[in-house]
């Protein structure tokens, strides 16, 4: 019986160790709906169960790297929140995606960081390095 929990507990393990899914590094653009695609980048990793991110990307001529405030991982699927400063102006910002082969997805909007008033949306597309 022991062996048999023993066993369990190691598949467990295995499980949620196995599918490193989403972790990568990832490289493409973002598309405003109001205007062209520009650079985007994208690092994910997990340590402990705990998703962390690394988002940069150029807008107004300028690269940004934002400040991640939360990453959230269900299966696939991929939501991020975000601050970041451009033209001396505090927003902040929200990404959803989905990894389909090694091409994450996804749409974002940009928010006036007080009041959360959306002033940019559109799609991204990054491919796993």
């Amino acid at each position: 019986m022991r062996a048999l929990v023993l066993a369990f507990l190691f598949f467990l393990v295995m499980v949620q160790a196995a599918d490193p899914g989403l972790a990568g590094t990832f490289t493409g653009e973002w598309k405003s709906n109001g205007d062209g695609g520009r650079a985007y980048n994208m690092t994910l990793q997990q340590t402990g169960g705990i998703w962390k991110a690394d988002v940069s990307f150029n807008a107004a001529g300028e690269d940004i790297k934002a400040a991640v405030k939360d990453v959230k991982v269900a299966g696939t699927k991929l939501d991020i929140t975000y601050t970041f400063a451009t033209q001396g102006v505090e927003l902040a910002g929200k990404a959803s995606g989905e990894l389909k082969g090694t091409q994450l997805t996804g749409t974002y909007q940009s928010l006036v960081a007080e009041g959360g008033m959306v002033i940019d949306e559109g799609t991204w597309t990054a491919t796993r390095k």
